[in-house]
């Protein structure tokens, strides 16, 4: 568990995408978007959202596509997880102010991108 702890806390950026389900169809939208039991996609299928944690943040997040992260927040691609922090196509963005979002899912899956 120790390699998972980051006292910064928080994973996604408000603007960050990511898809939900709405009148039936797969759409992006904004993490700040997302409400409890918003329906969203999940690695693991459909799921609804049960809880949402805002979190004011200032420091260093880590881009890939539409994904703005924080550090150690736990990624997979291709089958392998990483971090942001040690991923070779993760781009830094320096003196982020703003906040990050945690988003718990009734799966326990994490959000699809």
């Amino acid at each position: 568990m120790a390699n998972y702890y980051d006292a910064d806390g928080g994973c996604f950026s408000d603007d960050s995408l990511v898809y939900a389900m709405i009148d039936g169809k797969k759409v992006m939208v904004p993490v700040n978007e997302l409400k409890k039991d918003s329906l969203v996609l999940s690695f693991d299928g459909v799921t609804t959202v049960d809880a949402i944690v805002k979190i004011k943040f200032s420091g260093c997040l880590y881009q890939i596509g539409e994904m703005k992260l924080t550090s150690h927040h736990p990624i997979m691609m291709k089958g392998k997880e990483y971090f942001p922090c040690s991923h070779p196509f993760m781009k830094k963005i320096k003196d982020y102010d703003g906040y990050v979002y945690d988003v718990v899912l009734r799966n326990r899956s994490i959000l699809a991108a």
